[in-house]
């Protein structure tokens, strides 16, 4: 456990990342979904997973109050005691949390509770009238003034029980709300307004507020001030060229929020981790996922399939390395230009591209082989790479990166001439990383 240093903020000098309040050090989420418990251990699971990912350097996970785990209100909107055993569970959670340094997004209400078809959840739910709650349908949750005063009720208690904790990533309003039946945009995100704004008006600690939706078109919501950043759901990142279609929605959607944005769920099957085993059996999306998330966006994209894939199967390691170089990035109010699409850079190669952040002072950079992917594990090495970036001249760092491990392999002085960084004669099969300081 580290001495405390605040929760976490948007930053507001580059509104691309995030950073901690005291110690004013950027933080970037990396992880994935761990939404629920999945064996008998129960909330020991959470210590577990949790001691995994800082093995991994790995420092997020995204939790669900869902019926079947965390649930507050599963069987009563006004009396929460028939939930005490389950929330000292969620007690045990966020101690764990604090113990191995891992940062929650708390999912505090899943789409199936409010839906008749899609994970249906409807029939049990204690806001519907024939539960003898005051809702015939479930889009009337959304304004019915009811409703909206014993939710906020509930948030009042999730605030008080767990405001105190800086593990607190943030309070995700929803997820994948526009499953939810009778989906309207104007009502929904009127209630986002209104339920992030209460959240703002009674977290004394001020943690960020969020929500997501199932599909990366956007939506209204996101436009709204009172939600620190969007995060996105995408299962469609199969048979694409992973990072061309990562960078590609990310830079879109951060020019249409300008705020931060990272994908809360990214996967390549939606229907099943055995599924997901089947077609990337070595791990390689959650290696593009951890990569290709903290160099293009906000943070890692997070993966589905916790227990049933990456657990099952031992794909941890696969973290480690872009984990690892997370903790050299430091970005915290600094101004900075994606190197994707930095003006003057020139990459020679074929299917060879660049990500990563370009400073006054300092580049963090990754190389990769555009058409390496889980279908094609070992691609032609491309040989005699080299990459130009403008920069400033002077005497630096340069650290070379293994990106499986995150050791650094390589540590030399390089002097910068004619106001451009050089990197060449590099052969490149997948991917290369190094740091500029």
């Amino acid at each position: 456990e580290t001495p405390s240093l605040g929760v976490i903020k948007v930053d507001e000098v580059n509104n691309r990342n995030f950073i901690f309040t005291k110690e004013e050090k950027t933080f970037i989420p990396m992880g994935a979904n761990f939404a629920w418990f999945a064996t008998t251990l129960g909330t020991h699971d959470y210590y577990n997973w949790f001691k995994r990912l800082e093995a991994e350097n790995a420092n997020f996970a995204r939790i669900w109050l869902s019926n079947w785990s965390f649930s507050i209100h599963k069987f009563s909107y006004t009396n929460f005691d028939s939930r005490q055993n389950i929330l000292a569970r969620l007690d045990y959670l966020m101690n764990f949390a604090a113990e191995f340094d891992v940062y929650i997004m708390l999912t505090l209400i899943n789409h199936g509770q409010f839906s008749f078809s899609t994970n249906p959840e409807w029939a049990e739910n204690p806001y519907n009238i024939n539960n003898g709650g005051m809702l015939e349908y479930p889009v009337q949750f959304f304004y019915n003034k009811e409703a909206k005063a014993h939710y906020k009720n509930e948030l009042m208690y999730i605030i008080s029980r767990y405001g105190y904790s800086e593990n607190i990533f943030a309070w995700e309003l929803f997820n994948e709300v526009d499953w939810i039946d009778g989906y309207s945009s104007a009502v929904v995100t009127s209630w986002h307004k209104e339920m992030s704004e209460f959240i703002k008006a009674n977290d004394p600690y001020l943690h960020m507020v969020s929500t997501s939706y199932k599909y990366t078109f956007g939506t209204p919501a996101f436009d709204l001030s009172s939600l620190d950043f969007a995060n996105f759901h995408s299962y469609a990142y199969n048979d694409v060229l992973f990072y061309q279609k990562l960078v590609g929605e990310m830079t879109n959607l951060f020019n249409k929020y300008q705020k931060p944005v990272f994908f809360g769920e990214i996967g390549i099957d939606w229907q099943s981790g055995s599924g997901t085993y089947s077609a990337d059996y070595s791990g390689i999306t959650i290696h593009q996922a951890m990569w290709g998330g903290m160099m293009s966006s906000a943070g890692s994209a997070n993966h589905w399939w916790w227990d049933s894939w990456i657990e099952k199967s031992n794909l941890w390691y696969r973290m480690k390395g872009a984990s690892t170089y997370a903790t050299y990035i430091d970005v915290a109010n600094k101004d900075y230009s994606p190197l994707a699409s930095t003006s003057g850079m020139t990459v020679v190669g074929e299917d060879i591209k660049v990500m990563g952040y370009l400073l006054e002072d300092r580049i963090y950079g990754y190389i990769y082989n555009e058409l390496w992917n889980y279908w094609n594990r070992e691609p032609d090495t491309v040989n005699n790479v080299s990459v130009t970036i403008p920069f400033a001249d002077g005497e630096y760092q340069l650290l070379i990166f293994n990106t499986t491990t995150g050791e650094v392999v390589s540590e030399t002085t390089i002097t910068i001439t004619n106001n451009e960084f050089v990197i060449n004669n590099l052969s490149i099969q997948t991917d290369y990383a190094f740091i500029v300081r």
